[in-house]
């Protein structure tokens, strides 16, 4: 079984973000031509080039223990939320089901440098529905190892759906679409 079914993978040069996700991927993208077509490092990060983007902006860190840590969270996305997420491990905020794909996004990324992209929509508890897109790219610790992942998030207008009986933080309710972005080092294996 697939972790991702129906995904689309995008070259670079297909992928055309909007909004926070293109302030954060023409940012990411020159810094990684600046570093010779290698993943940027988290230190070169500039929260001025960055600044339009920041309210939608998640930082997350992959701890010893493997686990994926929030460090930084926007406050659009903590309002959208509507819990601050700095300092939740990344797997908590989703449905036990819904785990699986979201570890399988953040390894390949580790493994198989590349990017990631989803438009969905999101059911919040209190059953909150809201549109989200959202760009998740790659960032190297000082030591040039992926440990880092930069991302941006993008919500649009949503409904109310009392149906919905307390989900998790966040459930991932219609995927639109989804898959991983090639910046220079493939792709991730399906059969990873």
């Amino acid at each position: 079984m697939r972790p991702l079914r129906g995904r689309q993978n995008l070259s670079a040069d297909s992928y055309r973000p909007e909004g926070m996700a293109a302030i954060l991927w023409d940012h990411w993208h020159a810094l990684q031509t600046t570093a010779g077509g290698a993943v940027p490092a988290k230190a070169a990060l500039s929260m001025r080039a960055l600044k339009e983007a920041l309210p939608g902006l998640i930082i997350c860190e992959v701890e010893q223990d493997g686990v994926v840590r929030i460090r930084l969270s926007g406050t659009r996305v903590d309002d959208m939320m509507g819990v601050p997420l700095t300092g939740r491990p990344v797997l908590d905020l989703t449905p036990p089901a819904q785990r699986t794909s979201i570890d399988f996004v953040y390894r390949s990324i580790r493994q198989q440098p590349c990017g990631f992209y989803i438009f969905e929509d999101l059911a919040r508890r209190g059953g909150k529905m809201m549109a989200l897109k959202a760009l998740l790219l790659p960032l190297t610790d000082r030591g040039g190892e992926v440990r880092f992942y930069v991302s941006a998030y993008q919500f649009g207008e949503g409904h109310y759906d009392p149906m919905i009986e307390d989900p998790p933080i966040i459930e991932h309710h219609t995927i639109v679409e989804a898959g991983f972005i090639d910046i220079g080092f493939g792709l991730p294996d399906e059969n990873q």
